[in-house]
This record gives C-alpha cells, sequence and structure tokens, in this order.
C-alpha cells in the first residue's frame, strides 16, 4: 500500500511498480499499482537501459547476499535514466522500537551490518 500512497501523494504520472516474489505479498499492494511478480534482482536484470526514473528499494536491501545486493545495484544503475534516482530505505540493524527481547534478538540475527550496504 506505500507505493500507491506515495504515487498518490508525490502526484506521479504513471503507476508505481511494486516488485516482490510472492503474489500474497503483491495482493496487499492496494490500488494505483503495477503489480510485478519477479525477484527484484531478475527485474532490474529484464529493465532495459535508462528506462526508470526513479527506484525505490524499501526494506528489501537485507534480503539480498553481499553478490546479489551488488548486481541488483549494478543493474539498477544502468536502467536508471539520466538524471533519475534510487533511494534504498532499510531499517537500522539495532532499532529502537518496542519489540519485546525475543523480537529484537530474532531481528538483529537476521540483519546484515551497516557495511553490507556502504563500500
Amino acid at each position: 500500500r506505500f507505493a500507491g500512497e506515495l504515487g498518490r501523494r508525490a502526484r506521479v504520472t504513471t503507476k508505481p511498480r511494486c516488485v516482490d516474489p510472492s503474489a500474497a505479498m503483491l495482493a496487499e499492494a492496494g490500488a494505483g499499482v503495477e503489480r510485478v511478480l519477479a525477484d527484484g534482482l531478475s527485474f532490474a536484470r529484464g529493465a532495459p537501459d535508462a528506462s526508470l526514473d526513479r527506484v525505490l528499494l524499501k526494506e528489501v536491501a537485507h534480503h539480498f547476499g553481499d553478490d546479489d545486493l551488488a548486481a541488483c545495484f549494478a543493474e539498477l544503475r544502468r536502467a536508471l535514466a539520466p538524471g533519475g534516482r534510487m533511494l534504498v530505505v532499510t531499517r537500522p540493524h539495532d532499532p529502537d522500537y518496542p519489540f519485546f527481547d525475543a523480537a529484537r534478538a530474532v531481528w538483529r540475527a537476521h540483519q546484515p551490518p551497516a557495511e553490507h550496504f556502504t563500500d
């Protein structure tokens, strides 16, 4: 639902695309979006050169291993149009959310370190 609401509020002229390998997650995408059933790397590899003007990766980067994340970023960079922008949004490794201790431990165990996302 986030992408549709973001597109509406930003008054974009084309439907935002929601890319996910899970049909169940895409079903939750809400109105006003184009749903693409694919993993992010496959989508990025299939995107024509300079065909994307904006890319938002929201809370997905931690699902990639180091090599696949680097490949996905490289492919998205190739697919970005001149002047295009890519924004990666992810949660901190140790969030200050009101998780109970067991949930915080599970979250922390499944998050890569910050170096995973930076050079």
